[in-house]
């Protein structure tokens, strides 16, 4: 099952359950786009509101959504708040009806540097693309 880039506002909001036989986990798509390729893991940045080694929750470039995140395993060097961060791992159904998503079993890293904001946003927006063009090109 593929990994995607997608923003913490989509792993909060916009994901559902795809409808996939063939998974062994729960494979998810954009609600948008009901007929995208299923995908079970997420790749995404965003800042850090709380770290305690274990559970990061990152938020989206305004604030208004956020994610939680599992780390595969702990670090006794939590990321600083307001740090920008990367985290990849499985998508899994939300605890809070604030967030439909959550990533597990993740691996988050620090990801501050000039520029990289403004290079994930066109990175999640041409890959977004790239679906859309593969799944309306089949």
């Amino acid at each position: 099952m593929a990994t995607v880039k997608t923003t913490v506002r989509a792993l909060a909001r916009d994901l559902v359950p795809a409808s996939d036989a063939r998974a062994t986990t729960t494979s998810w798509r954009a609600s948008s786009a009901s007929d995208s390729p299923p995908f079970s893991r997420a790749w995404t940045q965003g800042d850090v509101a709380s770290d305690d080694g274990r559970v990061v929750r990152l938020l989206d470039a305004d604030g208004a959504s956020s994610v939680t995140v599992t780390r595969a395993r702990a670090t006794t060097t939590p990321l600083a708040i307001g740090e920008y961060a990367c985290a990849r791992g499985i998508i899994t159904r939300g605890a809070t009806s604030s967030e439909r998503c959550a990533l597990a079993d993740a691996v988050v890293v620090g990801a501050e540097g000039e520029g990289r904001r403004a290079a994930w946003a066109r990175e999640v927006e041409e890959s977004e693309r790239a679906r859309v063009e593969i799944t309306t090109s089949v």
